[in-house]
């Protein structure tokens, strides 16, 4: 099966604060998401929110059958950790950091990118974060 975009970001008011995460798929090519899904997971820091938002997405794409992705995400931290650039110093997230790399080893191929805020596909889930934390007032 051909590689798939997956564009993930998490967000959060306050960090920590009310937090929530997105993810959108891509097909090569196309400029609107075939799949795309978002949650509030509660009070959280950012780089909790951005790794849940990575967690949610690895997940679907396994249960969808896809084993060759490419992951963007506009974390340096979270892009750094997971290719081994940085080491992940804080204990809550180090589970998710484990849970990410495998969910990781499950795929045959995957690449991780890391794009910048201003990236098109970056600001749509951007977006759908904020659209999740708009509605828990």
């Amino acid at each position: 099966m051909y590689a798939i975009h997956i564009y993930t970001d998490g967000a959060s008011r306050g960090n920590p604060g009310k937090a929530s995460w997105a993810y959108a798929f891509f097909k090569e090519g196309e400029d609107l998401p075939f799949v795309r899904n978002s949650g509030y997971i509660g009070i959280a820091t950012n780089n909790y929110a951005e790794y849940m938002a990575v967690i949610k997405a690895l997940e679907k794409a396994l249960e969808l059958g896809y084993r060759n992705v490419v992951l963007h995400s506009d974390s340096q931290l979270l892009v750094n950790q997971l290719l081994g650039n940085y080491r992940v110093k804080s204990s809550n997230i180090r589970p998710l950091y484990n849970k990410v790399k495998e969910l990781l080893q499950k795929l045959e191929n995957y690449r991780i990118v890391h794009e910048r805020r201003t990236n098109p596909f970056v600001k749509i889930v951007d977006r759908m974060c904020n659209e999740k934390l708009d509605e828990i007032k």
